[in-house]
């Protein structure tokens, strides 16, 4: 039988096991064959309901014509009783064809077998499904996924109710608790949840339960608790505080004999094959020779223990000092773990009573830093503990809750025969063991030891979808140093520090040169911040053998994606989540290859968002996936969207990249005065490059080249560098050009002149092959006359204020005859000498390639090519001129033609398509423009226009309207060459839009922008 699984995850496996990952790989065709087997009432399903709910936009014969076609492949991978025919009009499943999980939860919760049905709830039905161009499935499976929570929900609380009912307090409180996880914003739950902890006898629990939410909902939602909520909990409170304390424990005699183990830990991860891990422990059967010694006061056995360290160390080691019992902990950074290591009970000889002690420090030592972990002080922790308390879990719940400590470490030490065996067993704060390891080896390995058991201890700690590649971190470097490093640099990467990460896993390399993971994460996180990952990505390559199957081809998938083999990445990362679903990493950078791939081959960035909203999904503070979702709303101008978005980015951190990004967004997209005003301020304390990249990534995403002037102007401050300054009067050159602007954008490249030559002059290339912008002979010729004029020691590139390796270590790119040829071949076709700008191709086809350019002669040779019969108007032999050249990236360069890359090309394409008259692939490709966040701002009002004047064409009035509404919005303060295009497109909207309240709320747009676009058409009466 066919197996279909739905319910937090989206998988197909044919009845001898085989998984089919073709199916959940084809979104619309999964989503008619989930439909298909879940949609109520069971059974057939007419084809006309199913034409109307998947094929909205398309007309009958093309609707009927998808259909057959997905019925007939989704036959050819699962059978022909999956999906069966009744008659010629209806379609379902089969009766025993097909088994799935929501049917079977269902079921069971009908059947009153509740623990049964919350075994298959894994998570939401279908998560991460998004089905272009059909907004009834997308409203379907959500109100499916609402309506299956809550019968998951219901049942966790039945359950609950039971195990109360027969005084099973720690049933009750854990199947509460998932009631309350499936309803995470749901008061009413919480309430639940908070009495019900407080009647079986845990009202801390209670408590942290609503601590928890408190903070949750304001972080998120900017709101409080209500005061029935509150009033619950301070009745608990008021309670508590009126309980008197327990009585102290009289003081007991001192034991004859130390107890022979303190603690039995669970079972231990794996040991090393080579190391008997029993042996030594059965060896030894008492702690200490000389039963009935009185014990020594601490301050003595901190002695012994400072003696004993020194002597193991050769004198390496001075580590301890008495101090105050009244010290207090440190403080700690925002969203660090503190993890207090407490005495382990040792078992051997006297010679070993000082590692009772010592392996608080040696520990600690050794856990502090290590990602989020930040190591309570020793001696303070050493000073608070009571004597007698090593193996104690009350005794480390009082130290951790005193020290404020979200995790602590119980252990033992047991010593013979020359040899050792370390035990220890990570506690969460409240009692949960979250890993067990066990070491065992010579004594005269004691630090070795600790080593390998502080790795285990982390490997064993990382756990849930977003921390597998810390696990396996641990298991692949053999240097404690370099796995410090490198969670580091996993936790400052997930927190958008960019700059901390690469100094992190920087460390992490160099401690360990073959860390094949580190290098990995290091090219991701180079990438991050400034776009160029080369050697540390060739490096990971190099050491990929240290890696298992799974992680090679996580690997390759980003090998291929930071070569720019988009297609090849997608296909990887599919087959990385289709394996293994849970996998946060595969799902964030399949969003990623979407992202920034998906436009790049005519696709619009939208289609990230499924891969991104699992992402989350898996790991709700992924502000990797959380900054892209939120890009994604401000691209779409879901102003709501982007709000809630932004404020849980920000809640993450108010720091950091992402944080910058989050207020640049909320200040184009919300109008946010107080935002705009720390962006600003932020910016200035940020280095040019930073300040560069998040100028430009707001400005796109958000396409308000208004707003963002005060943030642009911060680049051109004299503070900058003169190349920084140059960078910024471009940059304003592109906002005031993409308005239709020509005249201002033209001050601000004159401005940008005497700061860097080659910047104005790069900037003033772009705008002359632009055909709506004005391009006079003069400037045309004066253009000419310097790209011809380049010598053998002219600069001729500068792509950004951060300079790739080799011009920062002063070996600049030699001039290139090959960009020479293309810039004075475009300014040639847009001058209408078709023949001098031919001649210049043909040179291009003559050459040899180029080193540092990323296009090959040939490929640049077909740009120019294009860029003629864009000029004269004849789209197929632009686009035969572009067949198979326009992507031709080499891989790993550092430098590609600024007309060849980012927009440009496929606002080519897009042109030569409308051209050719072939309009649905030109609205796909115009809809790709604004989406990949280059230097492209200046293309979108164009873009917005032909699209626009493409979906009227098509019938399709209302989206024609938004796009119509959004150019003139944008063109209203053009130059009055450009008016008259501004004043069709006007006039135009006013015949769409009827009566204008159709339009109005489309959440496309800001309600101001319509209120602007309707003044414009009144105003063109």
């Amino acid at each position: 039988m066919i197996e279909l699984r739905t319910l937090g995850t989206a998988e197909v496996t044919l009845a001898d096991g085989t998984p089919v990952h073709a199916v959940p790989g084809q979104p619309k065709r999964f989503a008619l064959l989930a439909y298909l087997a879940l949609a109520r009432p069971s059974g057939f399903h007419s084809r006309d309901a199913l034409l109307a709910l998947f094929w909205p936009e398309s007309d009958t014969e093309r609707a009927r014509t998808a259909l057959r076609q997905a019925l007939h492949w989704l036959r050819r991978w699962l059978g022909d009783g999956v999906p069966a025919r009744r008659g010629p009009d209806e379609v379902g499943i089969a009766p025993g064809a097909l088994h799935c999980d929501a049917v079977e939860f269902e079921r069971a919760l009908d059947e009153g077998r509740h623990a049964d049905a919350l075994a298959l709830y894994r998570g939401d039905l279908l998560p991460g499904l998004f089905v272009a161009d059909a907004p009834g499935v997308e409203r379907w499976v959500e109100a499916e996924r609402r309506r299956l929570r809550g019968r998951a929900a219901d049942a966790a609380w039945r359950l609950a109710a039971d195990a109360e009912a027969v005084g099973d307090a720690a049933g009750a409180a854990g199947w509460a608790r998932r009631a309350a996880a499936l309803q995470p914003d749901d008061e009413d739950s919480l309430r639940r949840l908070v009495s019900l902890l407080d009647r079986v006898g845990d009202p801390a629990a209670a408590l942290r339960a609503y601590d928890d939410f408190a903070a949750r909902t304001a972080a998120e939602l900017d709101l409080a608790p209500s005061a029935r909520t509150r009033l619950l909990v301070d009745s608990i409170r008021a309670r508590l505080d009126a309980e008197p304390p327990a009585p102290a424990p009289s003081p007991s005699p001192p034991p004859a004999e130390a107890p022979a183990v303190a603690v039995a830990p669970p079972a231990a991860a794996p040991a090393d094959p080579a190391e008997p891990v029993e042996s030594l422990a059965e060896s030894v059967g008492q702690t200490d020779p000389t039963p009935g010694r009185r014990r020594l006061p601490r301050w003595a056995r901190r002695a012994a223990v400072a003696a004993g360290l020194a002597l193991a160390a050769a004198g390496a080691f001075a580590l301890f000092r008495v101090v105050s019992p009244t010290r207090v902990a440190p403080a700690y950074a925002r969203g660090e773990t503190r993890v207090a290591v407490l005495p382990f009970a040792v078992r051997g000889g006297p010679e070993w009573a000082y590692l009772g002690d010592g392996m608080v420090d040696l520990l600690s030592a050794k856990l502090d830093g290590a990602g989020t972990l930040r190591a309570v002080d020793p001696r303070a922790l050493l000073a608070s503990a009571d004597d007698g308390a090593a193996g104690d879990p009350d005794e480390g719940r009082r130290i951790a809750r005193r020290f404020d400590a979200g995790m602590y470490v119980l252990g033992s030490v047991v010593a013979g025969g020359g040899r050792v065996q370390l035990r220890a067993s990570l506690y969460e704060a409240g009692g949960e063991p979250a890993a067990q390891a066990t070491v065992e080896g010579s004594a005269d390995e004691l630090f070795t030891l600790v080593d390998r058991l502080a790795a285990r201890l982390l490997a064993e700690r990382e756990r849930g979808p977003g921390a597998r590649l810390d696990a396996l971190a641990a298991r692949t470097t053999t240097s404690l140093p370099a796995l410090k490093a490198y969670l580091r640099g996993q936790a400052a990467l997930r927190s958008g520090e960019y700059d901390e990460a690469v100094a992190a896993f920087g460390r992490a390399v160099a401690e360990d040169s073959a860390f094949a993971l580190a290098w990995y994460r290091l090219s991701v996180a180079e990438d991050f911040q400034v776009g160029r990952v080369g050697t540390a990505a060739r490096q990971a390559r190099r050491h990929a053998g240290r890696l298992g199957s799974y992680d090679r081809l996580l690997l390759d998938a980003w090998l291929a994606y930071w070569e720019q083999r988009y297609a090849d990445a997608e296909r990887l990362y599919r087959a990385a989540v289709s394996a293994r679903p849970d996998d946060v990493e595969a799902w964030s950078q399949l969003g990623e290859a979407l992202f920034h791939g998906g436009p790049q081959r005519g696709s619009p960035a939208e289609e990230a968002r499924p891969a991104f909203e699992r992402a989350v999904a898996l790991e709700p503070d992924n502000g990797n996936a959380l900054v892209h979702l939120a890009r994604l709303a401000a691209m779409r101008r879901e102003r709501t969207a982007v709000d809630r978005l932004t404020r849980r980015i920000l809640a993450l951190g108010p720091e950091g990249d992402r944080a910058l990004e989050a207020l640049a967004l909320r200040a184009l997209l919300l109008s946010d005065g107080d935002a705009a005003a720390r962006v600003v301020a932020a910016l200035r304390r940020e280095g040019d490059y930073r300040v560069w990249v998040t100028v430009w990534r707001a400005m796109a995403a958000s396409g308000n080249p208004v707003g963002i002037r005060p943030m642009a102007a911060v680049l051109t401050e004299p503070v900058r560098s003169p190349l920084a300054r140059a960078q910024g009067h471009l940059l304003l050159a592109h906002a005031e050009a993409s308005r239709g602007r020509w005249r201002a954008a033209r001050t601000e490249l004159a401005a940008a002149e005497p700061l860097d030559s080659v910047v104005a002059r790069q900037g003033r290339i772009l705008f002359a092959t632009l055909p709506w912008l004005p391009a006079p002979p003069a400037e045309l010729r004066a253009l000419e006359a310097g790209v011809a004029g380049w010598t053998a020691g002219a600069p001729w590139v500068s792509p950004s204020p951060h300079p790739t390796a080799e011009i920062a270590a002063g070996a600049p790119p030699p001039p290139s005859p090959a960009l020479r040829l293309y810039y004075l071949g475009l300014l040639r076709a847009r001058a209408g000498d078709a023949a001098g700008a031919r001649a210049h191709a043909a040179a291009l086809d003559r050459l040899p390639a180029t080193p540092w350019l990323g296009m090959p002669p040939e490929a640049l040779a077909a740009g120019v090519r294009a860029h003629v019969a864009w000029t004269a108007g004849d789209g197929a032999a632009g686009l035969a001129a572009l067949e198979g050249a326009w992507q031709g990236y080499a891989p790993g360069n550092e430098v590609n033609p600024h007309l060849y890359g980012g927009a440009h090309p496929r606002f080519l394409r897009a042109e030569l398509l409308r051209l050719a008259r072939r309009d649905r692939e030109a609205a796909e490709w115009y809809a790709s423009v604004p989406e990949d966040l280059d230097q492209e701002i200046v293309y979108l009002a164009p873009a917005l226009l032909h699209r626009a004047e493409l979906l009227d064409r098509q019938g399709r009035r209302r989206e024609a309207a938004v796009l119509y509404a959004r150019f003139v919005a944008l063109w209203r303060e053009a130059d009055p060459e450009l008016q008259p295009e501004v004043a069709r497109a006007a006039q135009r909207l006013k015949r769409l839009r009827g009566p204008w309240r159709m339009f109005a709320g489309a959440p496309e747009l800001p309600a101001r922008l319509w209120e602007r676009a309707g003044a414009d058409v009144s105003g063109s009466r």
